[in-house]
């Protein structure tokens, strides 16, 4: 009980975020001996990439991309050189879904009582 309010009075006074590699000098220091750790005891190679998530949608969001990246490295297309194609179509199709919002939203706001609800073939 001692250690663990010794360690919780210690976390709260530093305060480290430790989300990226400039402000937190103690918890990257801690990530890469870990990983080394790990690398070496899952033999894994010293080259390997290593980082520790908070949580599982982090982690869930980390592995799907490492996943799709290694999928589309196997069928021979370069996910780094291909990414603004694939950010032209998400873009695209983002623009569509708030095209059709706004259409939506106009038609139902901006209606007048004698228009018809639905369209007449004459």
């Amino acid at each position: 009980m001692l250690a663990a309010t010794a360690a919780g009075i210690l976390a709260a006074g530093w305060d480290q975020i430790a989300t990226n590699t400039v402000t937190p000098p103690a918890a990257i220091a801690a990530e890469a001996a870990a990983g080394a750790w790990l690398k070496e005891l899952l033999g894994i190679p010293a080259s390997a990439s290593v980082g520790f998530v908070t949580g599982c949608q982090a982690a869930n969001t980390a592995g799907l991309a490492a996943a799709s990246h290694q999928v589309l490295a196997d069928v021979g297309w370069d996910a780094d050189r291909n990414a603004n194609i694939i950010d032209f179509y998400l873009y695209l199709a983002a623009g569509f879904v708030t095209v059709r919002q706004l259409i939506r939203r106009a038609r139902t706001l901006y209606r007048w009582d004698t228009r018809p609800t639905t369209r007449r073939l004459t």
